[in-house]
C-alpha cells in the first residue's frame, strides 16, 4: 500500500511513479505498513470487518493509515460454499480516505497523465489491425436480468429466442464514455452458453449489420463439455444489439459475451 508524499511533478510523464530509471525507489512515494492488512467479513453488506467504525477510538481500524495506491484481493472459501457463488453479480468496494491539496501544477500533470493513458488505450490497435485491442466480458444473466428473462421465455409458438441489448456500449469501461457507438467497433465477438447450441443458429444484428457465428474450440473439439462456443471475426458497431438463437428447445441457463474491440 503506497501513498504519494510529495507534489513534485514537472509534466504528465513525470507525474507517474518511476520504477526503472536506475536511481532506486521513487522518493515521492512511500510504502506504508499497517497493523491490520486483512479483515474477515460475514454479512457481505456494507461490511467493514469490525463491530463499529469509531474513528475516534484508540485502536487502529483495518487499513487505517495505509496508502490508497494499493492492490486488493477478495477470497471466498472453496472447500465449503455457504451459497452459490454464481449468484454474485458484482462487488462494490468502498474506500474512505483523506488527501491534501497538491496545487495547480500537480493537478495539471495528473490531468495530462490521464489524457496520455487514454491516448495509449486508443492506439492499442495498430493501423494494420494486428494489435491486441481492448477486451470486455459480460455475464448476460447477471448484468441484463430483464432482457435475459425475455430471452429464456420466448412464448408459445415462437421458433427463435431474441436477446435485445439496448445501449450495450453504455456497459463498456469509463474511458469509452462520450464516444459515439459508431466509433466503438468489434474485432471479434465470442458468445458462450452452458447449453449445446449449434453456432450456426446464433446471429447478431446491429442496425443493418448482421453477424453470423462459427464454432470456436478451446481444446480442438468444437467446444468444452456441454458448453457452446461461437465466434464471429467480423466488425460491428457496439450499440443496440439483438442476439438471435434459432432454437427454443435446448435449455440455456447462462450466456457470456466476450468482445475484442477498438475505438476508431
Amino acid at each position: 500500500m503506497k501513498i504519494r508524499t510529495e507534489t513534485t511533478a514537472t509534466s504528465a510523464r513525470d507525474y507517474l511513479e518511476k520504477f526503472d530509471d536506475g536511481a532506486g525507489p521513487d522518493r515521492r512515494f512511500k510504502t506504508s505498513s499497517v497493523p491490520h492488512a486483512a479483515v474477515a467479513i460475514s454479512s457481505g453488506n456494507a461490511d467493514s470487518g469490525v463491530f463499529g467504525m469509531a474513528f475516534g477510538g484508540v485502536r487502529f481500524l483495518p487499513f487505517e493509515g495505509a496508502g490508497t495506491i494499493s492492490s486488493w484481493t477478495l477470497e471466498l472459501p472453496s472447500g465449503f460454499r455457504q451459497f452459490d457463488y454464481s449468484s454474485i453479480s458484482d462487488v462494490a468496494l468502498h474506500v474512505r480516505y483523506t488527501s491534501r491539496e497538491g496545487g495547480g501544477r500537480l493537478k495539471e500533470a495528473a490531468t495530462g497523465a490521464v489524457a496520455d493513458y487514454i491516448k495509449r488505450v486508443e492506439e492499442l490497435v495498430s493501423t494494420d489491425g494486428s494489435g491486441s485491442g481492448l477486451w470486455a466480458f459480460f455475464d448476460i444473466k447477471a448484468e441484463f436480468g430483464i432482457e435475459w428473462q425475455a430471452f429464456t421465455h420466448p412464448g408459445s409458438g415462437k421458433t427463435e429466442r431474441a436477446l435485445r441489448l439496448k445501449g450495450f456500449n453504455d456497459h463498456l469501461p469509463i474511458y469509452t464514455k462520450g464516444k459515439p457507438a459508431s466509433v466503438l467497433v468489434t474485432q471479434d465477438v465470442c458468445i458462450a452458453t452452458d447449453g449445446k447450441l449449434r453456432p450456426g443458429d446464433i446471429s447478431l444484428e446491429q442496425g443493418s449489420n448482421s453477424l453470423d457465428f462459427e464454432s470456436y474450440s478451446l481444446g480442438g473439439q468444437g467446444g468444452d463439455g456441454d458448453m457452446t462456443w461461437a465466434v464471429s471475426h467480423r466488425q460491428c458497431s457496439i450499440g443496440e444489439w439483438k442476439v438471435t438463437v434459432k432454437d427454443v428447445v435446448e435449455p440455456v441457463g447462462k450466456m457470456w459475451i466476450v468482445l475484442r474491440y477498438v475505438m476508431k
